[in-house]
């Protein structure tokens, strides 16, 4: 069986939810919502699904508080089933 078109699949999917993750690291919302869909729409992904909730909430929250500052490198990792996101400032 020829596993090669679902193996591009998700490298493509891997490659727009690094996108999205970078787009998030500068504060580009809209550019990073459109990567994340795209991610999405090519794989089923727990840490996209967690991202893009975590876009809308902090776009549909009041405050203007910046969650990632632009350019702070992140780490993503699980623990207990949970995502965990951490910036090494």
């Amino acid at each position: 069986m020829d596993l090669s078109l679902l193996l591009a699949t998700e490298r493509e999917a891997e490659r727009w939810l690094r996108i999205g993750i970078g787009h998030l690291t500068k504060d580009e919302p809209e550019a990073a919502e459109q990567a994340l869909r795209r991610a999405l729409s090519l794989e089923r992904d727990p840490l996209a699904e967690s991202l893009l909730g975590l876009l809308y909430q902090s776009v549909s929250s009041a405050s203007d508080q910046v969650l990632i500052e632009p350019g702070a490198r992140i780490r993503i990792s699980t623990f207990g089933g949970r995502i965990l996101i951490s910036s090494d400032q």
